[in-house]
């Protein structure tokens, strides 16, 4: 997924039928009563005359202004933006993208969304979606031209349920877990034992199935992955060792991929105008 474009320049032919070029004869030849513009023919020596008198000034092509692309505020390694980047490039739609320092943050940004946080999408109508999954959904609505969206009732509450879960206990422990001395813990490790129950789960799921969402990867597998990923990541020789074979390999997968890969890729820092503040746990 390409997450931002530049408008390409406009090829415009004012006429069908140009005046003949006539090549220079020697160093004596005396120029015609007139000489082409050179911006308009730099290898030209001469026009003829007669055909002189018909040029006219090029026509000036009529210009449009394009659509303003949405704006994406991102910030590279949060596991919320990463997943609202990989359903916008899922969904092949376009982006400004704006990559922020989280202890800097864009005046610009704050003003479309005071709370702070990343992921944050202005669309062109100025609307303002600062929550990662409505992000997700407004890209899937718009285009799920790879079928990550339930098709059924049933396969909708599933991908919800869990990704609620992965949203709210297993992420509060995943925070305590990687980040304790924010939270007054002198380690994580309690916590880590208590996200092992989410964990276990999505082993036995992907011991049964490829995927989350089923036999293809889909919505919960990207709105989970980034989180398996950044609790792995915590104590990566811990992580190996556990029985997770299939969970282990799913994450693998994912990292592998040609689409975390692109959504991964570095951008400099956006150089708005920025305002201190401080980076909040739900945001790294």
């Amino acid at each position: 997924m390409r997450l931002s474009a530049n408008p390409g320049s406009i090829n415009w032919c004012g006429f069908s039928h140009l005046p003949t070029l006539h090549p220079a004869r020697g160093p004596g030849l005396r120029a015609g009563p007139k000489r082409p513009h050179p911006a308009l023919y730099p290898h030209a020596a001469v026009i003829s005359p007669a055909r002189d008198k018909i040029l006219s000034p090029m026509p000036t092509p009529e210009t449009h202004p394009p659509r303003p692309l949405p704006v994406l505020y991102s910030f590279r390694r949060c596991p919320y933006a990463m997943r609202a980047r990989l359903a916008l490039q899922a969904a092949s739609q376009v982006v400004e993208h704006r990559e922020i320092v989280l202890k800097n943050k864009p005046a610009d940004m704050l003003r479309a969304s005071p709370k702070g946080t990343v992921p944050v999408l202005v669309l062109a109508d100025r609307m303002v979606l600062d929550e990662s999954l409505d992000i997700m959904r407004w890209a899937l609505e718009r285009d799920d031209n790879q079928g990550w969206l339930p098709a059924d009732e049933g396969g909708r509450q599933n991908a919800w349920t869990l990704i609620t879960q992965n949203d709210g206990e297993f992420k509060f422990h995943l925070d305590r877990y990687k980040y304790p001395h924010r939270y007054g813990l002198v380690d994580g490790l309690a916590h880590r034992e208590l996200a092992r129950g989410f964990l276990c789960g999505l082993q036995d799921r992907l011991t049964l199935q490829g995927f989350l969402s089923g036999a293809g990867f889909g919505l919960a597998d990207a709105a989970i992955a980034p989180f398996v990923r950044q609790f792995a990541h915590t104590d990566r020789k811990w992580f190996a060792n556990q029985a997770w074979s299939h969970l282990a390999q799913w994450l693998q997968d994912f990292e592998a991929s040609a689409a975390f890969t692109q959504v991964m890729e570095k951008h400099p820092v956006w150089s708005g105008l920025a305002t201190e503040t401080a980076p909040s746990a739900l945001e790294t």
